[in-house]
């Protein structure tokens, strides 16, 4: 996303398809977390707050409706390591209130040195969200990966 108008276009679409789809049996949404690779500007956080101003007079969302915009960056400089050695696949550890990092590789398939960290930053939220559960929730999301190392080394 690089404007409003795509940020509200994006959640208005997605929040749709989800709750009209043929195969759904989501009534209306309690909470919403968009993963950005990368950072948000704030023209996307504005259009993704106008849109759910907009979806709050509509069946879409719960009178309780909590979101959160949460910034996920590859390469970060922060390395985990565990007293025992190299950090098990899916430890995470908090920078700050609204910053975790997350190892989503496995160490042991390492030629050298320590598996590189997902950045994750709550950009956003209206809500009680955590940046520690957004980290989790990266790190599975992860897992759902073709490439994900608990699935094995690929081959041609």
């Amino acid at each position: 996303m690089t404007d409003r108008s795509q940020a509200k276009k994006i959640v208005r679409d997605a929040l749709r398809e989800v709750v009209d789809g043929d195969r759904s049996d989501i009534d209306e949404f309690e909470s919403l977390t968009i993963h950005r690779n990368g950072f948000f500007g704030n023209e996307e956080i504005e259009g993704i707050e106008e849109t759910i101003e907009r979806l709050r007079d509509t069946e879409y969302l719960a009178d309780d409706f909590e979101w959160a915009g949460v910034e996920v960056t590859h390469r970060s400089p922060h390395r985990l390591y565990a007293d025992e050695g190299m950090p098990e696949m899916g430890a995470h550890a908090r920078l700050g209130d609204n910053t975790v990092v997350v190892v989503t590789s496995d160490a042991e398939q390492l030629p050298q040195g320590s598996p590189q960290t997902l950045r994750c930053h709550v950009k956003a939220a209206e809500g009680d969200f955590d940046a520690f559960q957004a980290g989790r929730d990266v790190f599975f999301l992860s897992e759902l990966n073709w490439g994900s190392p608990r699935k094995g080394r690929k081959t041609r």
